[in-house]
């Protein structure tokens, strides 16, 4: 009998859904491959373990979360608009993200805020990287006060994971999402020079 064949895509996106569903611990290979319908043998050809399979599949989660926020910020042009929309974009694309969601109460290694203990910091670099880009041309078109631009990316990514943990992990309320919006006035009225922030509110 002919095994069966799976594109990549496919099959992190299967393992995404299991591991979301039961977590890393509970989840078998032979769940994954019952939901490929395959056997445990065959999809031995695809992976090495099941704990290389869950790092490439939630690796695999926050790749597609970067890049629907670097969507975002392609159709904006000016970096105050670009900064306002990434940080939201993030926010909101886990909101609207179960997955996600659940993979999170799983497994809260997935946010961290040293890059020394991230188990995902080569995924994460990417979504520092875009921060760090939008603060750059911010300085250099005027728009936003001098900064270092790899201190304030720190600081910033740290205080995004922050406020993740408690709405995801520790599940502490609605009252989140209002303190992040209310932080995110604050960081822009600091960071942005007042002859821009008018740009600010008219693209709230």
């Amino acid at each position: 009998m002919r095994k069966k064949s799976i594109q990549t895509a496919d099959l992190l996106q299967t393992a995404l859904n299991v591991f979301a569903r039961y977590g890393y611990t509970k989840t078998t290979l032979a769940d994954i491959a019952g939901e490929l319908h395959m056997t445990k043998a065959n999809l031995y050809n695809y992976v090495d373990s099941k704990e290389h399979l869950y790092h490439q599949a939630v690796s695999y989660a926050l790749d597609n979360w970067n890049k629907e926020v670097g969507k975002k910020i392609e159709r904006c042009d000016r970096p105050v608009e670009q900064f306002k929309v990434m940080v939201r974009e993030a926010f909101r694309y886990i909101e609207q993200n179960d997955e996600l969601q659940q993979l999170l109460m799983h497994d809260r290694r997935i946010l961290s805020i040293s890059t020394e203990t991230d188990m995902f910091a080569e995924v994460n670099m990417k979504a520092r990287g875009m921060l760090n880009n939008v603060l750059e041309e911010g300085m250099e078109r005027g728009m936003f006060y001098e900064v270092d631009t790899e201190l304030m990316t720190e600081y910033m990514f740290s205080t995004y994971m922050m406020f993740l943990m408690k709405k995801y992990v520790f599940k502490e309320g609605k009252k989140d999402t209002k303190v992040f919006e209310q932080a995110l006035e604050i960081i822009t009225r600091g960071l942005i020079r007042p002859e821009y922030l008018a740009e600010v509110s008219e693209s709230s």
